[in-house]
């Protein structure tokens, strides 16, 4: 999403709000609207449009995902947190759940959960292990495993 900019985001967004209402509350088109809100850093209306993915699609781990993530930027880490515990209920092997869980607990200082969580999206997915190292929401809890040892 980098390559893309605020000005393309802004177009996208608003070819979208010309669209009839029946069109625009389409799974496809809530999904665009996600990836435009999220460019444009829209946190509350990215929240709303996940939520409402989610009425359409409850089965879609990456509308639980996003409205995590909306949720994260416009409200807390506090309040994201029990959205992703609630997907990992609905979509236990999905490792993205877990790996956003580790980085939110990292972020509240539970390292032992974060800990627990990010082993487990391993576990899923070795290929995530690259990115983890170098993610900056799990920096609290690697630095934390790093003091425990010395």
């Amino acid at each position: 999403m980098n390559h893309i900019g605020l000005q393309e985001f802004t177009k996208a967004g608003e070819a979208l709000g010309k669209m009839t209402s029946i069109v625009r509350d389409w799974p496809e088109i809530l999904k665009v609207r996600i990836r435009i809100q999220e460019g444009l850093k829209q946190w509350g209306l990215m929240q709303a449009t996940a939520k409402k993915l989610l009425g359409h699609e409850p089965g879609e781990a990456s509308a639980w995902i996003s409205w995590a993530h909306a949720t994260r930027h416009a409200q807390s880490v506090q309040v994201a947190r029990p959205i992703l515990l609630t997907a990992i209920q609905k979509h236990p092997d999905d490792w993205r759940l877990y790996y956003d869980l580790a980085c939110c607990e990292s972020q509240l200082g539970d390292f032992p959960s974060a800990k627990e969580h990010i082993k487990r999206a391993f576990v899923l997915d070795e290929g995530c292990q690259n990115t983890a190292q170098a993610e900056p929401d799990l920096k609290p809890l690697w630095e934390s495993m790093h003091t425990r040892l010395w």
